[in-house]
């Protein structure tokens, strides 16, 4: 152990707390040298009789650093350091010592995460460095976490994917899957264009041949709802039905349009949920419609339409740090179940880290857990820089 942890003048269960976080989940967070640490920062360290560090992002320290994190090899191309042949150190600044946490990876469309083991919150504050961008936690939002295929935090098969099978990306008649076109759209196939917010390597596109002049409908077989909720992502044209030229997904019971959505006039998609409670037991179908034949975001996307018991929020994209309530449990994935949000910090967009902030105090006593997440595919500083994440009774100091 270290100098500064025995250096903690804490109880034994903090010290407890410390230990269960040397097994941590990294998917994308590569860990970057810089320069030497006499010009690489005027922050204060952390003070070696309050804090206790988490992560400091050293090679030759104990904290959560070296092999008790593990990497996913994915489609997202992330690796885990620390690499000494990335060169962001040269602009990069306000980090401790040599290393720091640099989400960007060649590419701000490469995504990951991070998450601790459950402990108890028995320090006032989370303190941290971030730099990078500034993509805020959207409360209530759904987080998209990442997995080998962009997103994909489906637990549950979904009504429709648009995939063809998840080794690789595959075209093929959307009619194979259950999916029957008209007009234009009479032998098309699904898309394996990236957008954001799509889930997985397909989706559903009516941009086919010459793109918007191109008119039809695509519409799912016959299901009968047993869920309360239809959850489906859409995007492209912002077009309703019912009005000349409409770009609509809607849902028909019985024959009849009991729900439409559409897009918002963007490449991106994002959730829309369809109360569907009334209409449990009843025969419905999905129709995709393409009335329009103009360059005005003539076409529309959907992907994953899932039958499920809650609603889905509008993605919550974001680069930053979040501490969220816990619950052991050995039957869920990683042994424990997410709570709430408690709070978050994020980036500054610049290569300056800052000191940053949570209050634990909220939740005293509490099971948390901490991630860091970079779940933004856009150019616009879509990477997180991250150093020293420390546990302390006293807030960090900007």
């Amino acid at each position: 152990m270290t100098t500064r942890f025995k250096a903690q003048a804490r109880s034994r269960a903090y010290r407890r707390n410390i230990r269960a976080l040397t097994a941590m989940a990294v998917v994308g967070v590569l860990a970057v040298p810089t320069a030497a640490y006499g010009s690489a920062s005027d922050t204060a360290p952390p003070d070696a009789d309050a804090d206790i560090v988490l992560e400091d992002n050293e090679p030759d320290s104990e904290d959560v650093t070296g092999p008790s994190w593990w990497a996913a090899k994915s489609y997202t191309g992330f690796r885990r350091g620390p690499s000494s042949y990335y060169k962001s150190g040269e602009d990069v600044t306000g980090y401790q010592g040599e290393y720091y946490l640099d989400t960007w990876n060649f590419s701000d469309r490469r995504v990951g995460y991070m998450t601790s083991q459950p402990m108890t919150a028995t320090a006032d504050y989370l303190n941290v460095l971030i730099g990078g961008g500034q993509h805020p936690h959207r409360p209530g939002g759904t987080i998209p976490l990442p997995d080998g295929y962009f997103f994909n935090l489906e637990p549950n098969p979904a009504f429709a994917n648009f995939e063809h099978s998840y080794d690789g990306f595959r075209i093929v008649p959307l009619a194979s899957l259950g999916w029957n076109g008209s007009g234009d759209f009479s032998d098309a196939s699904n898309s394996t264009n990236f957008f954001d917010g799509q889930i997985g390597t397909g989706v559903l596109d009516t941009c086919v041949g010459r793109c918007d002049a191109e008119m039809g409908t695509i519409t799912s077989a016959t299901f009968t709802i047993t869920e309360d909720w239809i959850n489906l992502l859409v995007g492209g044209g912002d077009h309703p039905w019912g009005s000349p030229g409409a770009t609509a997904v809607r849902l028909l019971v019985d024959g009849q349009t009991v729900h439409t959505a559409t897009g918002d006039n963007s490449p991106s998609l994002d959730w829309t949920a369809w109360d569907v409670r009334a209409w449990i037991g009843h025969e419905a179908q999905i129709q995709v419609v393409d009335e329009r034949s103009t360059n005005d975001w003539g076409h529309l996307m959907i992907d994953n339409v899932l039958f499920e018991d809650q609603p889905k929020s509008p993605w919550s994209y974001e680069t930053g740090v979040v501490v969220r309530t816990a619950v052991e449990d050995p039957s869920a994935p990683n042994g424990v179940i997410l709570g709430d949000v408690i709070g978050s910090v994020t980036g500054n967009n610049s290569s300056a880290m800052v000191p940053a902030t949570i209050d634990l105090r909220p939740v005293a006593g509490q099971k948390i857990v901490v991630q860091v997440l970079d779940t933004y595919t856009g150019s616009d500083w879509g990477h997180l820089l991250i150093d020293q994440i420390v546990l302390s009774d006293h807030a960090a100091v900007n």
